[in-house]
């Protein structure tokens, strides 16, 4: 069964009740929602909170393998591409994240890499032939 958008949100508020002051003003709207969670994970990650990152991981993980092909993006795009392993614990985090999260991540921030590394096209001024 693929996980759709709103299973995915009904599940992630009832496996992380805490996260619910983060996620004010925030329904509905999966970008968002995973955004906050993202920042959610951050800050265990810097606080040093390590079970509750496994946790995180785990919970996107699992997402990622079942989720359709919107949550699946949403995960890689509003998460992942984004997330920051900083501060004294952020080497010890990185490590938590699964195989298959870390690979897309690696990924993805190649592909940006690439993609800022083109070479810019010259702008033509108003008037040229």
């Amino acid at each position: 069964m693929t996980l759709h958008r709103s299973t995915f949100l009904r599940a992630f508020r009832d496996e992380f009740s805490a996260i619910e002051p983060w996620l004010r003003d925030y329904r509905d709207n999966l970008t968002f929602e995973m955004m906050r969670f993202r920042n959610f994970t951050e800050d265990a990650i810097v606080r040093g909170d390590l079970t509750l990152v496994r946790h995180c991981f785990q919970f996107l993980d699992k997402a990622f393998a079942t989720g359709n092909r919107h949550l699946r993006n949403s995960v890689v795009v509003s998460y992942l591409e984004h997330l920051e392993f900083t501060g004294a614990n952020g080497a010890a985090a990185e490590q938590l994240l699964p195989a298959k999260l870390a690979a897309e991540r690696t990924r993805m921030i190649a592909t940006l890499t690439k993609l800022s590394e083109r070479p810019k096209k010259a702008r033509r001024s108003k008037g040229a032939t």
